[in-house]
């Protein structure tokens, strides 16, 4: 892929339509065919990868062991922008966690082409990248973002210096719910927090299933963008968890934070 590609907002229809190039074939002595290479649309291929992540079971939000007590504790971090310090939110901050365990990537920030070309650097050739998407309920077009992480950057030290916050390993939250949209919710809460989350097994095995189940029957129905709108409640989740945790004066600063952008793009946007 060409590095300038990838500085590109780019739309995709999410219609249904299938889109693709056309190009001729020969399939035999001066016979020529038209032949259509379909795409899958980027918002399908990361629907697919969150299904699958929950089917094999490998996705950060996921422990296939427990302790004695059947209780599982999973560590978690956010994803956040390497020029903003915002976190991804809904979907998106999902999305991007799974991507870069898959990559085996420990990086916590992610930059665009455009945006490490800003700041005076660049995306190393080569390097692997993750595509998110934002969802517009109006024209029904998904945009499109090639982001790298942070370990792609030629010279990570002309990026702005964004101070997280460090990972408290005594705070936890705790889930109860096997609910996706609520399993979900109090998962992204961790992870904005930077505090670990515990459930159970149990809870883990019946999310599962209850969300696969859920993605596969919309997925079948062509319905891929019900990805946005589970990322888009657990968004919401995830703020009332936080409020719930904080002090007054917490609350103050986390109602600040979490003001989300007013648009039409309601996947949660790709930022908070």
């Amino acid at each position: 892929m060409n590095q300038n590609e990838n500085s590109a907002v780019q739309s995709e229809d999410v219609s249904g339509a299938a889109g693709g190039k056309n190009h001729e074939k020969v399939i035999a002595d001066n016979v020529k065919v038209t032949v259509t290479e379909v795409k899958t649309p980027y918002y399908k291929q990361n629907a697919e990868m969150l299904l699958g992540s929950i089917r094999k079971g490998t996705a950060p939000f996921i422990s296939i062991t427990a302790d004695e007590n059947g209780k599982v504790t999973i560590p978690t971090q956010a994803v956040r922008s390497a020029e903003t310090g915002h976190a991804f939110r809904g979907a998106n901050q999902l999305l991007a966690q799974i991507k870069l365990k898959e990559l085996g990537d420990r990086s916590d920030r992610l930059v665009t082409f455009q945006q490490a070309k800003r700041h005076g650097t660049y995306i190393k050739k080569g390097s692997p990248h993750l595509t998110l998407t934002t969802f517009d309920v109006e024209t029904k077009k998904s945009n499109f973002y090639h982001y790298f992480p942070v370990s792609a950057v030629a010279d990570r030290t002309k990026l702005p210096e964004i101070k997280t916050r460090k990972p408290n390993g005594k705070t936890v939250i705790v889930c109860n719910e096997s609910d996706p949209e609520k399993y979900l919710g109090k998962y992204l809460a961790a992870s904005a927090a930077g505090v670990r989350f515990e459930t159970t097994l149990q809870n883990v095995q019946e999310f599962r299933q209850k969300a696969a189940a859920d993605l596969e029957k919309n997925f079948k129905e062509n319905r891929h963008t019900r990805i946005f709108t589970l990322g888009n409640r657990a968004s919401e989740i995830c703020r009332d968890t936080l409020k719930e945790i904080a002090g007054p004066e917490q609350e103050r600063q986390l109602e600040k934070k979490l003001q989300y952008t007013q648009s039409k793009n309601r996947d949660g946007g790709y930022e908070r």
